[in-house]
């Protein structure tokens, strides 16, 4: 009960509108249950890719659901991810990546051996190094591509396209 109570705090601290509240802690209770983790920071999660992306309380099922598909396809937990993902998040929104891309890319790399957080924080410095136009990785795909990655990304390329990219180039 008390973590419930801390979750509901939590979620309308984030910004879930009070009477969605309920439905948003009960979602977020079955993403603890199925993702080995406690309800608080499931909610923590959850809000923290509905705000960085601008989603409704609404969306929350489709959210859980991608991130259960992330734990069960990868080799992490959510758990993991409440952990870890918080600061990927935002730079990500910020480079124009979508969270299925991120999940996406946590699943490839967890799946080689790679541990959650060292995959998290290699994703936030691929984000760093691709959205500064004065390192050479970024050079190398204006070079290649003719346009910067944040305009690869609004044209809908891909977080793994631009991997395969940037890590191709500096071979």
């Amino acid at each position: 009960v008390n973590d419930l109570t801390e979750a509901t705090y939590q979620a309308i601290s984030a910004g879930v509108d009070y009477k969605d509240s309920t439905k948003f802690v009960e979602d977020a209770n079955k993403l603890a249950i199925a993702g080995f983790t406690d309800a608080t920071s499931a909610v923590d999660l959850l809000t923290t890719i509905m705000n960085a992306y601008g989603l409704s309380a609404e969306e929350v099922t489709g959210i859980s659901d991608t991130l259960i598909q992330t734990q069960n396809l990868g080799k992490t937990t959510v758990a993991e991810l409440a952990q870890n993902m918080g600061n990927i998040i935002p730079i990500a929104k910020s480079m124009g990546v979508s969270y299925d891309e991120v999940s996406a890319s946590l699943v490839m790399l967890t799946k080689q051996g790679i541990s959650t957080a060292e995959g998290s924080t290699m994703l936030e410095r691929l984000f760093d190094e691709l959205g500064d136009s004065g390192t050479e990785v970024a050079k190398i795909i204006k070079e290649k591509t003719g346009k910067s990655f944040q305009e690869l990304q609004a044209e809908g390329a891909n977080t793994g396209m631009q991997m395969v990219i940037s890590i191709g180039a500096s071979i």
